[in-house]
């Protein structure tokens, strides 16, 4: 079969989903990107057919807006799935783990309440390494005080090695030029390292301490897939600390 055999709005639609998977491409770059997104806000009938591309492929479509198409496995057997053990750089179950936490820190960092998550009007201001190992501490802390599995319930147990080892993982090690993924310092240069680039964070110019910024990318899919029990538990821990109110 050619391509001129294919309907043209089934082709735009396995397209804008192509363009929505690709973490670095935005729409200012790419004319053919907004196009599409002018076709979809214009069209019923083409958002129906996106909808049915997407579930096809075991996708769900988060949001589709001028800021681009935002898309998430529809389920753990999506081909599109990711997995703690897919994780590069992270030698043990226990790293992976702590992995996890720090996603949770950095999250709760750019978004501390659950209304400004969901304040489309509200810009998260930027956040550093130090302030996510800060904030990662903070809620280990809380987690380990929770001895009563009640407390802890919505959380995997999976998680817990990742908890526990923060009282024992080393900060850094002063006498390595190089950060590893054994130290506590290593393991959030390595997760903000692949949130940049998944094109989830953006780094600001500058110089001083590194800082970062989080892309609509990020927004959406904290929004629509990670709001789970472990992140709530995050939120109030850097809420407590800030001083915000959930």
């Amino acid at each position: 079969m050619t391509n001129s055999e294919f309907s043209p709005d089934a082709y735009a639609a396995a397209l804008l989903i192509n363009k929505g998977l690709q973490p670095r491409l935005t729409p200012v770059n790419d004319r053919d990107y907004r196009s599409i997104l002018a076709l979809y806000d214009a069209t019923p009938a083409f958002r129906a057919l996106l909808q049915d591309v997407a579930a096809g492929l075991g996708l769900s479509v988060l949001s589709v807006t001028r800021d681009g198409a935002f898309f998430a496995p529809d389920s753990p057997d999506s081909i599109f799935a990711f997995r703690l053990g897919d994780m590069p750089g992270l030698p043990n179950a226990e790293s992976r783990a702590l992995a996890v936490l720090i996603h949770v820190a950095i999250g709760a960092l750019f978004y501390p309440t659950a209304e400004k998550l969901n304040d489309e009007t509200y810009n998260a201001p930027p956040v550093s390494e130090a302030m996510a190992l800060s904030s990662l501490k903070s809620i280990c802390t809380e987690l380990a005080a929770r001895e009563d599995r009640a407390q802890l319930e919505g959380i995997p147990k999976e998680l817990e090695p990742g908890w526990q080892s923060v009282l024992v993982k080393p900060e850094s090690r002063p006498e390595q030029q190089r950060r590893n993924s054994y130290t506590l310092e290593g393991l959030v240069s390595t997760v903000f390292k692949q949130l940049r680039e998944k094109g989830l964070l953006s780094q600001l110019p500058g110089p001083g301490e590194v800082l970062y910024t989080a892309n609509r990318r990020y927004t959406v899919q904290l929004r629509e897939v990670l709001v789970e029990r472990i992140f709530a538990i995050g939120r109030e821990v850097v809420s407590d600390e800030r001083g915000d109110n959930v």
